[in-house]
């Protein structure tokens, strides 16, 4: 994914950072738990 290229920012409910090649989320859920998921490689 590269270096990061932004400071963590929300989105409705959920927050993102951007890297060089893709854009991590991440979501507070119920239960202490987390959801987390990325756009997947643009670098390829």
């Amino acid at each position: 994914m590269g270096y990061p290229t932004s400071y963590e920012y929300v989105v409705g409910n959920e927050t993102r950072q951007n890297f060089q090649c893709a854009v991590v989320h991440w979501q507070a859920l119920p239960g202490n738990t987390t959801r987390t998921w990325n756009d997947g490689n643009t670098c390829v």
